[in-house]
């Protein structure tokens, strides 16, 4: 008896759900060097509904818990009943006073006229108290395993909250390298305005052919229609932005703020197997495995005897409708106990345990693929942010060079010194590399979002 005390008493101080992580742990942003991008972020985290869908989730999972306590709680309940009918009734319950008003002897003899039946009124009031005696724990495996469910959840959300911020971030800086992309094709485009009007005044002069003319007149164009085209996806990444935020696509303004792209140094400070262990998405699964083990063991369980207390306190008032009648109460009590003992079930729980190994099996290996994906991103991860920097420090290189040989180009073009192919040329070098200076350091950016999203980064 004792320790069944000792169970119930135990089984109310159960944690709902044991986490020691917390959202203002995965608060990346809040260092983040770009006050607009933290903005955002705080507005997606707020409004977006992603994060009411996760939040309704966990609230789910831990409702599940708390309905799975009712296997090893006590129940109790108050029941009452009234009843009202002829007094004539009592002993046969059709209205009768005996058999002979119903299957009289003689069909012919007449009926007496009988006086007006009283009425009798009972009334009882019942408090019953139950108690299932959970002594095999399967009650208490089941609970523990929705628990365990509700945690990997609640992992789940931080994961997706997580995994919101930076979608949030990068849809940003796509946006912004967009923007900074139509800002130098538009520079571009002007330059070869320039461009065309010298052409046309060295033709005029005879210093230079009408072909000249003809080739910048068509890069003008190409740059006209390349403009179109970068505006049309900057409108188009700007919505996509605000779907993130939870906004209607069209409420844009104020999303794009045309600053530079935050300094990143390389990241390679990691102990990855610990980084693995701390990843949410492991720590889910995890969970989500001993939630199996949990219940493969109640499955076991469900083959064995259950064992159950069972109690009432009633009072019972009767009336009979009779001039100067008096109600008349009677108080009484039970106590009891059941055993049940299911001998056959049609394989029912058999196939229940079997099912439940099956379960745990997935889990295990869920949790080994988790892993294993974990790692490979983030040795990919890691790899990038190296190979990254050196591809910056590449295209920076690059960009000097194809800048002072267009300026080169166009100085030589209007003494007469140099052709105009050379000039075509050294402007779409130039072009080009402008537009691949803005993507690689928007590929710097979102290397180091993943980095955040994969190493569980608090902190830029």
């Amino acid at each position: 008896m004792i320790g069944i005390l000792l169970l119930f008493i135990s089984s109310i101080a159960i944690a709902e759900v044991d986490s020691t992580i917390v959202d203002s742990d995965l608060q990346w942003w809040k260092t983040w060097e770009d006050p607009h991008v933290v903005l955002l972020i705080e507005e997606g985290l707020s409004t977006a509904p992603d994060v009411s869908i996760s939040l309704a989730r966990v609230q789910q999972s831990k409702a599940l818990a708390k309905q799975l306590r009712s296997a090893f709680l006590p129940s109790v309940s108050i029941a009452g009943s009234m009843n009202t009918q002829p007094a004539d009734a009592l002993g046969f319950g059709f209205g009768l006073s005996n058999l002979d008003d119903l299957f009289p002897t003689d069909p012919n003899a007449p009926v007496e006229e009988e006086d007006e039946s009283s009425l009798f009124t009972s009334g009882n009031v019942a408090l019953q108290v139950g108690l299932p005696l959970d002594v095999w724990g399967a009650g208490l495996a089941n609970q523990k395993a929705a628990t365990l469910d509700a945690e990997a959840s609640e992992l789940d959300r931080l994961n997706a909250t997580r995994l919101l911020s930076t979608s949030i971030a990068n849809a940003y800086y796509d946006a912004l390298a967009i923007h900074r992309q139509y800002d130098i094709v538009v520079e571009q485009q002007g330059s070869s305005e320039a461009m065309l009007e010298i052409s046309t005044m060295r033709q005029q002069r005879d210093d230079a052919t009408i072909l000249d003319v003809l080739q910048q007149r068509q890069q003008l164009h190409a740059l006209q229609i390349q403009s179109i085209r970068t505006e049309q996806q900057l409108q188009i990444a700007e919505q996509r932005l605000a779907v993130l935020l939870g906004r209607v696509p069209s409420q844009t303004d104020g999303l794009i703020v045309t600053t530079d792209f935050p300094n990143i140094s390389v990241y390679d400070d990691v102990d990855i197997n610990q980084i693995l262990n701390e990843r949410l998405d492991v720590q889910s699964a995890q969970r989500r495995v001993s939630a199996a083990e949990k219940r493969r063991y109640a499955a076991y369980t469900q083959m064995l005897p259950t064992l159950a207390l069972n109690g009432q306190l009633s009072r019972q008032a009767n009336y009979r409708g009779e001039e100067g009648a008096e109600w008349n109460t009677l108080d009484a009590w039970s106590a009891g106990g059941s055993v049940n003992l299911v001998l056959f079930q049609g394989g029912n729980k058999l196939a229940a345990l079997e099912s439940a190994e099956a379960a745990l099996i997935i889990a295990e290996e869920n949790v080994r693929k988790v892993r294993l994906q974990a790692e490979q991103e983030v040795r990919q991860t890691l790899l990038s942010e190296t190979q990254q920097q050196k591809i910056q420090s590449l295209v920076d290189t690059q960009m000097t060079s194809a800048q002072a040989a267009h300026q080169e180009a166009m100085n030589r073009y209007q003494k007469g010194l140099t052709p105009y192919i050379t000039v075509l040329s050294t402007q779409q070098a130039h072009q080009q590399a402008s537009l691949t200076q803005v993507q690689s350091s928007r590929d710097m950016v979102r290397i180091r979002l993943q980095t955040i999203q994969s190493l569980n980064i608090s902190s830029q």
